[in-house]
């Protein structure tokens, strides 16, 4: 469940910050915002409201680590 939480960050965060990148301007301006709102909350409220959103189960566990981390590939 790691490698997929990860591979599905990769795919969407990369995809996002090279996006960002290559538009600039208010794609970018866009993109930023995002990923500054998915920064600004704590990993574990995230978790908690996939938690109350999906229910328990490893799908639910490989969403929350899955957008916690597409900041970090979007920034790299």
């Amino acid at each position: 469940a790691g490698g997929a939480a990860v591979a599905v960050a990769l795919a969407i965060g990369a995809t996002a910050g090279a996006t960002a990148g290559y538009l600039g301007g208010a794609t970018d301006q866009v993109v930023s915002r995002g990923i500054d709102m998915l920064m600004a909350f704590p990993s574990v409220l995230i978790a908690l409201l996939f938690w109350i959103a999906f229910g328990a189960g490893w799908v639910t566990v490989l969403l929350a680590v899955a957008v916690i981390n597409i900041p970090t590939f979007a920034r790299q």
